[in-house]
């Protein structure tokens, strides 16, 4: 499942990225009904995209809890916990990553009203647009941005987090604060970055 997830979700990004090429061609959008059948199939290659994205999350996550018996029972519960709180952490960060700070992002450097005028009003056209704002403006503002200094290292600490299976007694609470340091930064620059 996981293999076929992975591929399928490779070929639709591609797709995808063709797509939104060949959408950009001044024939389409002339002819409305190009227009109207090339928004129809970029929404569905988004949602397979969506679609296999939570296929190979759940099935990473699945691989991720199948440890070996053994494993789990040289652990004393102390250090059990310690090591659910480590991937939560990972979780948590990467939730914020890759979900939230995007979002926040988007509420502040693009407002609805221009998103419904980009879009020509139409429901398709404003998800369409509002897809190409982040894929084109929102997330280079972001990432590509003075905070890729803050981003990137935490994207490393989340996978550090998430894929260790032990608690390192010295290592992992200064990561912990490598991390808390690097979000009070990442967010700092990013209020910087959103004044006028």
């Amino acid at each position: 499942m996981l293999a076929k997830a992975r591929y399928f979700l490779l070929f639709f990004i591609l797709l995808f990225i063709v797509t939104f090429i060949v959408l950009s061609d001044n024939r389409f959008a002339s002819n409305k009904t190009l227009e109207s059948a090339g928004q129809i199939i970029t929404i569905i290659m988004v949602l397979s995209i969506l679609v296999n994205l939570i296929l190979t999350v759940v099935s990473v996550a699945g691989k991720m809890r199948q440890q070996p018996q053994k494993v789990m029972e040289t652990k004393s519960p102390s250090e059990e916990k310690n090591v659910r709180i480590k991937k939560l952490i990972g979780r948590l960060l990467l939730l914020w990553l890759l979900v939230i700070f995007p979002l926040v992002g988007a509420s502040r450097m693009v407002t609805l009203s221009k998103l419904s005028e980009g879009g020509g009003g139409t429901f398709l056209g404003t998800i369409l647009f509002f897809i190409m704002a982040t894929i084109g403006t929102i997330i280079p503002g972001l990432y590509l941005s003075p905070l890729i200094f803050c981003v990137f290292p935490l994207f490393l600490f989340s996978f550090y987090f998430i894929s260790s299976n032990r608690w390192h007694k010295w290592r992992d609470p200064i990561f912990s604060f490598f991390v808390f340091v690097l979000l009070v930064l990442q967010i700092w620059g990013f209020i910087l970055l959103m004044k006028p």
